[in-house]
């Protein structure tokens, strides 16, 4: 299992993530467009690309994911927990935040709810 920046090179590898997860609005073009204006790594097994998590971050008070997937047949074998943790050895003193509906995964990895959020449009 490697952790490592995502490259301009994954670009189809995430694309079939994301369109395996039906995320039909994550093009081609739009995940090039999201390697240069956020941060993203990528987790690979095997050197196969099999999960990202996409954040923004100040690198001194707040990282704030916006998306974490892993491909549906490599789930429930700690990939996005190693992300995490990589996120939090990467960024020790920040707080991380995010939005989600898996509550159970963040909980077992010690997050605590917050509250509700609120977004427009």
């Amino acid at each position: 299992m490697q952790i490592r920046n995502a490259i301009d090179l994954d670009v189809d590898a995430l694309y079939k993530i994301t369109q395996a997860e039906g995320w039909h609005t994550f093009t081609k073009e739009l995940l090039s467009k999201l390697l240069m204006t956020s941060k993203i790594i990528v987790i690979e097994d095997n050197q196969e690309l099999v999960g990202y998590t996409r954040f923004l971050t100040d690198e001194s008070l707040t990282l704030y994911i916006t998306e974490i997937i892993v491909a549906k047949e490599y789930r429930s074998q700690g990939y996005g927990e190693s992300m995490i943790k990589h996120l939090q050895e990467t960024f020790p003193t920040v707080r991380i935040e995010l939005l989600s509906h898996n509550n159970q995964f963040y909980k077992k990895l010690s997050f605590r709810n917050i509250g509700s959020g609120f977004r427009l449009p």
